[in-house]
């Protein structure tokens, strides 16, 4: 590991180095997956999971609807925590990070999700700085892309002057 890295180092410098001798016991032993840079056509859309707490039985519902925002590498999220009347709807600004879309919380914390291997999993958790045992995992599933919506058929295109187009 140490000749690797004097090599590159010295490969970055413009000097020569010697050979690395191949002992096998360089490679590693599971391969490394690359992480890809997350955009924000990547997150929008309309996404359904579970927010699981720890300590807490029942698992809350939890849908996230993203929009891409007009600042470079960030989304807005609209979350829809629970069911029924009691259901709560949040909007939170997020930014891109790597491979992975973070939250600042108001108290604090921080919510951070990333990409499963598929593209169509987004998991991730929810820390809360004030008391580090408060931590819950999410795990979202895509419902529908923002891109992919059915478009209407031609005979029910809307017309610009609000009358009916012609037939």
């Amino acid at each position: 590991m140490k000749n690797t890295l004097l090599a590159l180092l010295l490969a970055l410098s413009g000097q020569s180095a010697a050979p690395v001798p191949d002992a096998g016991l360089n490679t590693p032993s599971a391969p490394v997956t690359e992480q890809r840079q997350l955009l924000p056509a990547m997150l929008v859309g309309a996404w359904r999971g579970t927010r699981i707490s720890r300590g807490v039985i029942e698992p809350v519902p939890l849908e996230v609807t993203f929009a891409d925002d007009v600042r470079p590498a960030t989304v807005v999220a609209h979350f829809t925590m629970g069911d029924g009347p009691e259901a709560a709807t949040l909007r939170r600004l997020a930014s891109l990070v790597a491979d992975q879309v973070v939250f600042a919380l108001v108290d604090g914390g921080k919510m951070s999700l990333h990409l499963d291997e598929t593209g169509r999993k987004l998991l991730g958790s929810v820390t809360d700085l004030t008391d580090r045992s408060a931590t819950s995992t999410v795990e979202l599933t895509r419902l529908r892309d923002a891109l992919t919506a059915p478009s209407p058929l031609p005979s029910q295109s809307p017309s610009l002057l609000g009358r009916p187009g012609p037939r």
